[in-house]
């Protein structure tokens, strides 16, 4: 996604506002620094932590399983394997953390300009300015994710399937039980870190809800305030408008979550191959 993001920012005529932006270093920057690391530090260092140990647990699973049931001759290209998938899963751990980091930097950012409004009350202009920077920036950040579930939930329909086909080939043959049971332990370990991971970077799967949120609270205080009905009804017609043009669920991940289901359900009826 990093490389797509810089062939496409090259290759386009288009500035920030597009989903590469949000991989960039100077927006990665940018949204780091709402989050004050000099003096909180890291933010929940244990889902880090989680980040980081959970692939390095799988990577290191998959070794063993790999190596136990290989013969010496193919040792190196396994070797080689299990280090790159290790290599490659423990960058999307980065990326995983990376995502919550930013989704809470938004969050910080919009009770700061939250608390903005408040203060400023009257300068409709201003404050309109300062309300679409922000939605040109979380518009990259979600236009990104929506990107990232593109591929994330295909990624887990293949999983499931392709392991599901395995072991219908290999229900009959009483010699690879063994390696059947250390391959589902394999492929749990791995669907769960796939899933459960994302889900908890973003809240939930559309990570829509700090914007609902915030659109509830400028209500809430437009609704407490009884004068300057001009500015805060300037503010909410704007916020309608940035909602009129989200994006909704598309094709590709109704269909993606529809395979997961029919893939859980295959795995229960006794099929039998031919």
């Amino acid at each position: 996604m990093c490389l797509c993001s810089k062939v496409r920012s090259a290759l386009s005529g288009r500035g920030p506002g597009m989903w590469a932006t949000s991989l960039n270093a100077r927006y990665i920057i940018g949204r780091l620094q709402y989050l004050n690391l000099d003096k909180k530090g890291v933010p929940w260092k244990s889902f880090l932590v989680v980040c980081f140990g959970w692939p390095i647990a799988c990577s290191s699973y998959r070794g063993y399983v790999r190596l136990n049931y290989r013969l010496e001759d193919e040792m190196f290209v396994d070797v080689l394997t299990c280090v790159t998938w290790g290599i490659a899963e423990l960058m999307w751990g980065c990326y995983v953390y990376l995502i919550y980091a930013t989704r809470l930097s938004f969050q910080i950012q919009f009770d700061l300009i939250l608390r903005y409004l408040k203060n400023n009350e009257g300068r409709t202009e201003l404050c309109l300015n300062v309300l679409r920077q922000v939605v040109v920036d979380y518009r990259c950040f979600l236009d990104c994710i929506s990107m990232y579930m593109s591929v994330w939930i295909p990624l887990c329909v293949l999983e499931v399937t392709s392991n599901l086909i395995w072991q219908y080939r290999l229900a009959g043959d009483q010699d690879e039980r063994e390696i059947i049971a250390s391959s589902n332990a394999k492929f749990c370990m791995r669907i769960s870190m796939f899933v459960t991971l994302p889900l908890i970077a973003l809240g939930n799967v559309h990570n829509t809800n700090l914007w609902e949120k915030f659109q509830e609270r400028v209500h809430c205080v437009k609704g407490n305030n009884g004068r300057n009905d001009y500015f805060w009804e300037s503010i909410t017609k704007y916020l309608k408008r940035v909602d009129q043009k989200s994006s909704g669920v598309s094709l590709t991940v109704m269909l993606s979550i529809l395979g997961f289901y029919m893939a859980l359900v295959l795995g229960n009826q006794d099929v039998e191959l031919l």
